[in-house]
């Protein structure tokens, strides 16, 4: 698998090739700053809490922060968050 670097103001952007042939996915390797982990599933009710109090947030919080959501907490999370400064600290 190859991938091009591209210098960019904010850091590096990262195009890297997808299992499709042709499609190509962006990645930004500076760290965001916020990230509002919520899970649970809302079809259990009280397990909803995470993923309910995410969509009751003000847009204008939005700005700032990254949203995701999931039914429970998954090893891959700790690969999400390696992105986010907060977490590398």
């Amino acid at each position: 698998v190859w991938e091009m670097q591209i210098k960019h103001q904010l850091g590096k952007l990262h195009i890297v090739p997808t299992l499709q042939r042709g499609n190509y996915k962006v990645i930004m390797t500076t760290p965001k700053l916020i990230l509002l982990l919520g899970y649970g599933n809302p079809s259990r009710g009280d397990d909803a809490l995470g993923v309910l109090l995410l969509e009751q947030l003000p847009i204008a919080c939005l700005q700032a922060v990254e949203l995701l959501t999931n039914f429970q907490l998954q090893i891959e999370h700790a690969l999400d968050l390696k992105q986010w400064q907060l977490a590398n600290k």
